[in-house]
């Protein structure tokens, strides 16, 4: 009689521990989700116009974090030029048309990439030494050459989409945005921060690495290949 007492109470045990396992796995899975679905919001809204991550503010890992679905945002943003474009479709070919996406493109991403080109351009052909070129970069002002620049890549980007056929056109507009935003992943992890102090950019050199960069290559292959 009390060799069974003492098997049911091992079971109970058993099946005590077994229960706390199970809930804890849960309780793991769940945060798991809570974090992926965290990062991605959080690049969503940092590099599109959609204030979806809301008025929290992210820390430095976060920020790295999010580094995983940038390529993801960038198919998000490529389904949206590739149903401009059919609708675009209806102006028939033409300047217009391929005008019309590239607004888009500008809107949806708020221009985020071509504010930072043209802040590039500034400090890199101005011809000065690396300290100045850093501070020319961070005026929000735009000089002569970022405006230029800003003028042939619009330009050269009507002119390839113009160049497309309809069936590569647009195979082009899902993929490209991923290779971008990948790229940007890719020179966050590869390359040190430019600057010595603080800014945006070392909130996410600082906890960046090889599985961020790897992970987004994965997720950018899976894309471009369905």
């Amino acid at each position: 009689m009390r060799h069974f007492k003492r098997k049911l109470e091992a079971l109970k045990k058993h099946r005590l521990q077994r229960r706390f396992s199970q809930v804890a796995e849960t309780i793991a899975k769940n945060g798991i989700r809570r974090n992926c679905v965290h990062s991605l919001l959080l690049a969503i809204s940092f590099l599109t116009i959609a204030p979806v991550y809301g008025n929290r503010i992210a820390n430095d890992r976060e920020f790295a974090n999010s580094l995983y679905y940038y390529p993801l945002v960038g198919f998000i943003i490529g389904m949206i030029l590739f149903a401009v474009s059919r609708l675009t479709e209806l102006l028939g070919p033409g300047i217009a048309a391929e005008a019309m996406i590239i607004l888009a493109w500008v809107m949806v991403t708020g221009a985020l990439h071509l504010d930072g080109l043209m802040d590039s351009a500034d400090g890199l052909f101005s011809g000065r030494d690396r300290e100045r070129k850093l501070e020319i970069m961070k005026d929000s002002r735009v000089g002569a050459m970022g405006a230029i620049t800003l003028v042939v890549v619009i330009l050269l980007k009507l002119a390839f989409l113009d160049n497309l056929l309809i069936t590569d056109k647009a195979w082009v507009l899902l993929v490209a945005p991923a290779v971008g935003r990948f790229m940007m992943v890719y020179a966050i992890c590869r390359y040190p921060y430019a600057r010595s102090g603080g800014g945006l950019g070392a909130a996410f050199g600082g906890e960046a690495g090889l599985p961020k960069l790897a992970g987004a290559a994965l997720l950018l292959l899976a894309g471009s290949w369905l």
